[in-house]
């Protein structure tokens, strides 16, 4: 095995990472779209930015899982 075919195996794992990333990130969004929530919160800083700019268009906030604790803690403000 030569370089090359080193970098053409990198180049199908990096784009097949990236499809199944996509279908992952769709399938989650789809699932929290059908529960009808209006908000969702999770700790991972990844989901938050991906899964969030997709809710985003729907209406749904994402926030951490600490805002959601100082919601319940402060009457429902979070800043």
């Amino acid at each position: 095995m030569g370089a090359e075919d080193i970098r053409r195996a990198m180049d199908r794992k990096q784009n097949e990472g990236w499809k199944s990333s996509a279908l992952i990130t769709n399938r989650k969004v789809e699932n929290i779209l059908q529960t009808g929530a209006g908000m969702v919160a999770t700790g991972y800083p990844g989901c938050n930015i991906t899964i969030g700019a997709h809710l985003d268009k729907n209406n749904v906030k994402t926030i951490h899982p600490v805002q959601l604790i100082q919601m319940a803690m402060y009457g429902g403000r979070t800043e």
